[in-house]
């Protein structure tokens, strides 16, 4: 007997889903089915065999276009971050050209007005801790096992060594309001002492910093105009630097800083984007595989669907690793029980 008499007997026992399997297979070898796998079909299975090609026919159309639509989130995904990325290393730039303006200009003062503002920070009344610890910066002379490595390896003062060398200048300063060198007023925490009796005590000439810059190029009264014109175009600058209207005053609250509006909403923006198309894919996933089941373990997408599927996957948890290097920790959740039986109904529907 000849092997196709042999399967020829054999077909009329076949099952409704062992047909279907079959059909399967040549589906996803992209070849002609044997039409005698439907012609040897008892009626009695016929509603059965119609349900497992329905499966198939939603897992290659209605899934394989949902696959197509979460691609095209990873799409949009990729260029919001690429987008990211720029602003992020614009802004880097921005930053190191502010930083740079900071050290190379020096802000112009008439002697009045710097004279003034000396005068101003002399005159002001500063807390004893906050003074302490300004002589404890400067103390040097710590002992090597004041030191100890931080989580970088970088050596350290330790906290008791830092109160330690705080709370002997502490002492020492509560000793010269004893002794009548620095005026005081308040008690406890709350004492304070003039910063220019302050320095005067320590031997340190005291001076006044501007607010945008490291120190100020101290001219003539004579040229007191010219200054107001310079400190103007500085102002100019600062606001592109800080990306701020013209037409806002100084110390204007107006708009909020542009740069980090834009960073946000993109965070934010990418975030919940990847989130979602990585439920959608999970989701059709989870599906994927209880049709499957059906099948016995057959893979029910052809084998287009199923690598297009595999790279999206593999785009999103790439994302997801790329934005850690902005500090952003996107967690990827599994499909909540409705989510599934949602698709799951889905699925159901378009299959009968």
């Amino acid at each position: 007997m000849s092997r196709d008499s042999r399967l020829s007997k054999l077909l009329p026992g076949l099952t409704a889903r062992e047909r279907a399997i079959l059909v399967l297979q040549s589906w996803r070898e992209d070849k002609q089915e044997d039409l005698s796998w439907r012609r040897t079909m008892p009626q009695n299975q016929t509603n059965e065999f119609n349900r497992y090609i329905g499966l198939m026919n939603v897992a290659n159309r209605e899934l394989h276009l949902l696959i197509g639509r979460i691609e095209h989130m990873a799409d949009k995904l990729d260029v919001r971050f690429a987008w990211l990325t720029s602003l992020i290393l614009w802004q880097e730039h921005v930053d190191e050209i502010r930083r740079a303006v900071r050290v190379a200009v020096r802000e112009p003062i008439s002697e009045g007005e710097y004279a003034a503002r000396v005068e101003a920070n002399r005159s002001r009344w500063v807390d004893l801790e906050e003074l302490a610890a300004e002589l404890a910066s400067d103390a040097g002379g710590w002992r090597e096992e004041d030191y100890e490595a931080d989580e970088e390896g970088h050596q350290q003062l330790t906290d008791e060594a830092w109160d330690r060398v705080c709370g002997a200048k502490k002492g020492w300063l509560l000793e010269q309001i004893a002794a009548g060198n620095l005026e005081a007023r308040g008690k406890g925490r709350r004492l304070k002492v003039q910063e220019g009796d302050f320095d005067d005590l320590i031997g340190h000439e005291g001076g006044a910093a501007p607010q945008d810059y490291l120190s100020y190029r101290v001219v003539p009264d004579s040229e007191a105009a010219q200054t107001e014109t310079d400190r103007a175009l500085l102002g100019s600058l600062q606001r592109v630097l800080d990306w701020k209207p013209f037409e806002e005053g100084e110390g204007s609250s107006g708009v909020p800083d542009v740069p980090r509006r834009l960073l946000d909403g993109l965070k934010e923006g990418i975030a919940g984007g990847l989130i979602f198309a990585w439920v959608e894919l999970r989701t059709v996933e989870h599906v994927l595989e209880e049709i499957g089941v059906e099948f016995e373990g057959a893979d029910p997408l052809k084998p287009r669907g199923r690598e297009m599927l595999a790279e999206t996957k593999r785009r999103l948890l790439k994302l997801q690793e790329e934005l850690r290097y902005f500090r952003m920790e996107v967690v990827l959740r599994d499909p909540l029980p409705e989510e599934i039986e949602e698709m799951r109904a889905f699925v159901q529907e378009k299959a009968t």
